[in-house]
C-alpha cells in the first residue's frame, strides 16, 4: 500500500498558478510496476498461507540448500503455468490476470501454490 501511495504521490501535479492538481501523463516505468507487484505477491502470500517461506527478489548461493521457487507475472487476459528445472533447482513460472474481479485473482494466487 505504501508503494501505491508514494506512486500517486510521484505523479502528482500541482498548477502553480490555480492551486489545482493532477495526475500526470506518465508512461510509468516497469521497474516500478514490479516492484509493486512484486511487494504485493510477497505479503499476500505471507498473509494468506503458511505452507511456504516467502520472500521477495531472493537469490540462491550455489553451495546453498536446494530451493524450489516460483516466478509469478502479472497479466491481463491471460493466464500461464510452466514448470522446469534448472541447475538441478525446480521452479515454476505462473502469471495471474489481474484483469478479473478480486476474487477470481485471489482464488488464482492461491492455486498458483498447487
Amino acid at each position: 500500500l505504501i508503494n501505491v501511495c508514494r506512486l500517486l504521490h510521484d505523479t502528482r501535479m500541482e498548477n502553480q498558478s490555480s492551486g489545482v492538481s493532477r495526475f500526470a501523463e506518465v508512461d510509468l516505468d516497469r521497474i516500478t510496476m514490479w516492484r509493486v507487484f512484486e511487494d504485493f505477491a510477497a505479503r499476500f502470500y505471507a498473509r494468506e498461507q503458511d505452507e511456504y517461506r516467502v520472500r521477495a527478489r531472493q537469490r540462491t548461493h550455489p553451495e546453498g540448500p536446494t530451493h524450489e521457487g516460483m516466478l509469478l507475472y502479472p497479466t491481463v487476459g491471460r493466464e500461464t503455468r510452466v514448470d522446469f528445472t534448472t541447475h538441478d533447482l525446480r521452479f515454476q513460472a505462473r502469471s495471474v490476470d489481474l484483469g478479473k474481479p478480486w476474487q477470481q485473482i485471489h482464488e488464482a494466487m492461491l492455486s498458483a501454490l498447487a
